[in-house]
Parts: structure tokens; sequence; C-alpha cells
């Protein structure tokens, strides 16, 4: 029998992604057996004695993923998340299991970008609760399932799944997630070059925000004046282009970036005023580029675009 070459690659792959998880959730395990009593989280609650119930070492296992999320070891704690669920299909209560996979879902997707995992996670969560979850809950798992599609390059399948979570989403009202799946949509047709198409939902998601300002913080309302203003970069209406990237840049000074962090933003910048014939601004922001590049940068071969082009103003 003949197995398929990038089949067979993926396979070895996530075996290794898994195997390396697992030998992470060891190691976080035999330090937290080791420390029990005197923690950076103080005393821990769930102690395993030298013959535990499967109740005791659940709990124990829970509480070290959990600290383990808390000191950003996530790889360690995807390992015990995924230990722990065989674990959890021998409790009567379903709870258990659906808890922990759901945890080990959202690391998978926000924490470690295994985004197959989560897809494969989120999948299965949708089956298994189908029957018993809220409307709420299961817009939720939608949107979270399309945005694990959306990571793993899914584009088509993602909007799909995100246009159906979108439906089920503005029928409970949940504001917070409306916007967060206007926001999604539009990243996945910007993947796919859509910019116009994707217009409507960029506009949707900030619009969201500024009339719900307690739903996301200075960061959060700067990622969606940045995600609609690239859109209106790519579709030519640059004024409304470079007001939006503006205000996204501000924001995100406000909330503590510097400028090194959003270069990206101020090349953009840069770009777009010289577009709109405007010298003087163009220069201001291609200069800070190349600033913060050769500062950035102790080797280089040649000249960047933005570098090269101040030449010849």
């Amino acid at each position: 029998m003949t197995v398929n070459k990038p089949i067979l690659i993926t396979i070895i792959t996530m075996s290794l992604i898994v195997t390396l998880a697992l030998l992470a959730s060891v190691v976080y395990l035999s330090s937290e057996t080791q420390r029990q009593g005197g923690t950076d989280h103080g005393s821990i609650s769930h102690k395993l004695e030298s013959r535990s119930k499967p109740a005791q070492v659940y709990e124990f296992m829970e509480e070290s993923a959990l600290d383990a999320v808390e000191d950003k070891e996530y790889d360690a704690a995807v390992g015990i998340f995924s230990a722990m669920r065989p674990l959890a299909r021998g409790f009567t209560d379903k709870k258990r299991y659906l808890d922990c996979t759901e945890k080990l879902a959202d690391l998978s997707l926000d924490k470690t970008e295994n985004y197959a995992k989560a897809t494969e996670l989120f999948q299965e969560l949708l089956q298994e609760k189908k029957e018993s979850g809220s409307p709420k809950e299961m817009a939720s798992l939608k949107l979270r399932h399309g945005k694990a599609e959306l990571g793993y390059g899914s584009y088509q399948e993602a909007i799909k799944i995100l246009q159906e979570a979108l439906g089920k989403i503005t029928a409970t009202g949940d504001k917070k997630l409306e916007a967060d799946c206007n926001y999604s949509i539009a990243d996945a047709k910007m993947y796919l070059h859509e910019w116009q198409a994707a217009i409507p939902y960029a506009e949707k998601a900030l619009d969201l925000l500024l009339k719900n300002p307690q739903l996301g913080d200075k960061l959060e309302m700067a990622k969606y004046y940045q995600e609609l203003g690239l859109c209106k970069f790519h579709t030519g209406r640059l004024v409304e282009a470079a007001d939006l990237i503006e205000k996204s840049i501000a924001l995100s000074k406000e909330a503590g970036k510097t400028e090194a962090e959003l270069v990206s933003d101020l090349r953009n910048l840069g770009w777009l005023y010289l577009s709109m014939g405007d010298k003087e601004k163009s220069k201001s922001y291609l200069e800070k580029v190349a600033e913060l590049e050769s500062s950035d940068s102790s080797e280089s071969s040649g000249s960047t675009a933005e570098a090269y082009i101040l030449r010849r103003f």
C-alpha cells in the first residue's frame, strides 16, 4: 500500500507535538509534586497521597494544568489536559470531560496555535453538546471552531462556519461575540484578498466596539481600526485608510506599545501618504521605519524599500 507523503508527514508532526507536550507536562507535574505546600500560587489545594482515588488525581492534575496556564507554561498545560481526558471519560458525570476538552481546545487555539487540534476538539464539542448546550454556548463554540479553521488556513470553510455562527450569535444579543465574529469574517476575506467584501464586516465590528466601549480595551479597539484601515487601503480609499491607521497607532501607544512594535503600521502610513502625494508626511513615517529597521538589524545585504525611496526624495 502506498502512503500519501503529505499525510504521513502531518501524522508524524502531530505525533511529535503531542509527545513534546506530554513530556513538558510530565516535567511540570513532577515539579508541582516536589513543591507541594509552597508554590508561587500559594499552597496547592489538591495533594496526592501514595494511593489516591481517580477524583483526587483529576483534581490534582486540573489544578496543576491551570497553574501552568497562569505560569504561561502552555505546552505543559496542553500535555496535562491531554492526559486528563482519558481519566475524565471514566467519570459518570460527562461535564468534567467536556470542560477538560474545552480548556484544551481554547489553549490550542489561543496559546499554542495548534489550529488542527483546536478544529478537531471544537468539532467534538459541538457534536457532544448539540442536545445540552445553550444557544449562547453553541454560538460561542461555533465561533471558536471558525477561528480555528481560519488559523489553519481553511479560509472558505472558516467563512462558512463563521457566518453560521454570526446568525446564532445575533439571536443571543451578545455584542462582544458579534463583534469578534464580524472581525474574524473580515479577516478571512482579507486573506482571500476579498477586500471590498471584507469592509462591511470590519465596519460592523468596529461600530459595535465604538457603541459598546466596555467590550474591549484600547488594544482591541486599535486592532479593529487597523483591520478596517487595511481594507480601505487595499480598495484605494487612501484618506479614510490613513485616518483609521493613525487612530489605531494612537490607541496602541496609549496602551503601552512601542514604535518598534508598530513598525508595520508606520510603514503602511508612509506608503499611504506617498500614494496621496504628501511627501512630508510620507518622509516622516518612512524615516522612522528606516531608523527602526536599521537599529533592529546588525547586518543588511542591501537597502530596504523605505531607505531606498528616501534617498530619491
